[in-house]
């Protein structure tokens, strides 16, 4: 019998190497194979034969269900955490939007008085230079709130809507559908979709029919009494 050659001992070497590292599995992984083939044995030990008492689970079945319920619990909680996010997201910019309209409202009131302060001008004192300074304040101060994001309402000639206007005043009008603005009477506000001030209107409504009653037809006399 020949001795084996060098090239031969190192492949023999090699198949040996290959073979051992074949049967090996990483821990994790043969873990979770042993737990699948547990569930795997139960299916099969059901299906079988119901003479057979039920084994109490086994170590490795008990940590199997740990794990599930744990899992379970994680997802569940990934769950409630993003659920808190959006919702406080939500709360805190609703809060800002209506702290932001509060405050908007009570410079709304400043504004209201600078106008009522220009209307009682007389005419003929418009063109002096403290007219024309208070008109500097109140465009000053209107584009200041434009700037927050407040923008008046221009209700005249649209239909009248409850969630933007209050009608103060009612007038029968035939050029116009019932339920129209027909003006402004005080000015209303909004922000984004937050109402500021809704707006004091007078809105339009139909007129009363003509009741003529005889219509002009002469009296005549009633069946009883007696014709001279």
């Amino acid at each position: 019998m020949t001795n084996p050659s060098p090239e031969q001992e190192h492949l023999e070497e090699l198949a040996e190497d290959e073979n051992d590292g074949a049967g090996s599995i990483p821990e994790t992984e043969q873990s979770s194979e042993e737990c699948d083939s547990t569930d795997s044995s139960e299916q099969d030990g059901d299906s079988g034969a119901g003479s057979e008492e039920d084994s109490p689970p086994s170590e490795l079945e008990k940590v199997c269900q740990e794990r599930d319920n744990f899992k379970d619990k994680w997802l569940r909680s990934v769950a409630e955490l993003e659920n808190f996010r959006k919702r406080t997201r939500r709360e805190m910019a609703q809060s800002r939007e209506r702290a932001m309209g509060d405050l908007a409202g009570r410079m709304i009131e400043v504004l209201d008085n600078l106008d009522r302060a220009l209307d009682a001008i007389p005419d003929d004192q418009r063109e002096t230079e403290l007219t024309r300074g208070v008109e500097m304040v109140r465009t000053q101060f209107l584009d200041q709130l434009r700037g927050a994001g407040v923008e008046p309402l221009d209700p005249s000639g649209k239909p009248f809507d409850p969630h933007f206007h209050e009608a103060l005043l009612e007038e029968p009008r035939e050029d116009m559908e019932p339920g129209t603005v027909i003006e402004e009477l005080i000015r209303g506000y909004r922000m984004g979709e937050v109402l500021v001030r809704a707006s004091k209107v007078r809105v339009s409504k139909a007129p009363a029919p003509n009741a003529d009653e005889n219509s002009g037809d002469p009296e005549s006399p009633s069946p009883g009494e007696d014709e001279d």
